[in-house]
């Protein structure tokens, strides 16, 4: 008996926890919320790409450049100095990401590697992007490209990926070399 009735308090709790509520007001603020979510999201794809996130808040100079900023971290022939004021949320030649994995701070060259199966279509949409052939191997099959200083890096590397016979497409990022312990 007992435990019946339990199985009953029971059943009629979850038919109250799965019942549909009605909220007043809630309608209301539901959309302008899910425009925020979504113009957030865009904003991230725009200046995120593999598994680096872009920071705004760091520049990336030349080792020899004399500047009043602090230096947030040195390294190779670059050194990482807190911004003044706001930086372009592009990703460019000389941005500095963030990388998710280690969270080490990289600055991207501006070079592309692509592995393709179609060497010779991938040379002509390099030279109507813009791109400067740096590297070729393996018969045309991985090739290393440099991008215009000015260019959007991840709308480049998204229209070469697009393009046929395209198999892969990576930014090259400077980083320091994580060891392992």
């Amino acid at each position: 008996m007992r435990s019946t009735l339990i199985m009953l308090s029971l059943a009629a709790s979850l038919q109250a926890v799965a019942a549909p509520q009605n909220f007043v007001g809630v309608e209301k603020h539901k959309v302008p919320e899910q425009a925020a979510v979504k113009a957030q999201l865009q904003a991230k794809q725009q200046n995120s790409f593999d598994q680096y996130q872009l920071v705004t808040d760091v520049v990336a100079l030349n080792k020899g450049v004399p500047t009043d900023a602090a230096v947030v971290s040195e390294f190779g022939a670059h050194q990482l100095v807190q911004a003044k004021s706001a930086v372009d949320t592009t990703v460019r030649q000389q941005s500095v990401v963030r990388n998710a994995m280690t969270g080490q701070l990289g600055v991207v060259t501006g070079r592309l590697s692509v592995v393709t199966n179609n060497p010779s279509e991938l040379q002509s949409i390099a030279r109507t992007l813009g791109l400067k052939s740096l590297k070729s191997l393996n018969k045309g099959q991985l090739v290393m490209f440099q991008a215009p200083a000015d260019a959007d890096l991840v709308a480049l590397k998204a229209k070469l990926a697009a393009a046929n016979g395209v198999r892969a497409v990576r930014l090259d990022v400077v980083e320091k070399r994580v060891k392992a312990q």
